[in-house]
């Protein structure tokens, strides 16, 4: 008899445990849907990588979606510190472009943009910050590795000095 109620009573917690870490799993695994704010700054992401590192034979950093790569190492890798330290980065470029142009920066023509970057590049330090970011974001893309440098994923020796320059 006591066989019986020990497997009921075993019964019971595992098809519990089951249950609720089913639930948990499908709680954790629920996308969060972008808000605006977020979907904008990628948007300006890309429009500024655009301007750093344009498109010529090879596609620039608007291709390699370098906005969408830095909002996620920004919400995932960033303390609040250093997110705070971006955002207050990404309005200083809306502030300037409202302050010089009269719109936000979405909203300037390519040569007022070009204009605007080298302004924030001349006078705000943490925009240098911005734009490595920007760099290691495109080089560090699909796009960068394989149309922008020389890279082969083949396993290999590897030799440190070579007369080949992967850019």
């Amino acid at each position: 008899m006591e066989r019986r109620r020990f497997v009921t009573i075993n019964s019971l917690l595992l098809g519990g445990v089951v249950i609720v870490s089913n639930g948990l799993i499908t709680i954790s695994c629920e996308t969060n849907v972008e808000s605006e704010k977020s979907s904008i700054d990628i948007k300006l992401l890309n429009e500024l990588g655009e301007i750093i590192i344009p498109s010529s034979s090879t596609p620039g950093a608007k291709e390699a979606n370098v906005g969408e790569y830095i909002s996620q190492i920004v919400q995932d890798c960033f303390s609040e510190k250093e997110q705070e330290g971006f955002n207050l980065n990404i309005s200083t470029i809306n502030n300037t472009s409202h302050r010089l142009f009269g719109q936000s920066f979405l909203e300037c023509t390519y040569k007022q943009r070009h204009q605007l970057v080298q302004k924030l590049d001349d006078s705000d330090p943490g925009f240098k910050s911005l734009k490595e970011l920007i760099t290691s974001a495109f080089l560090s893309s699909e796009v960068g590795m394989n149309q922008f440098l020389t890279y082969h994923q083949v396993p290999g020796k590897y030799v440190g000095c070579t007369e080949t320059r992967p850019w």
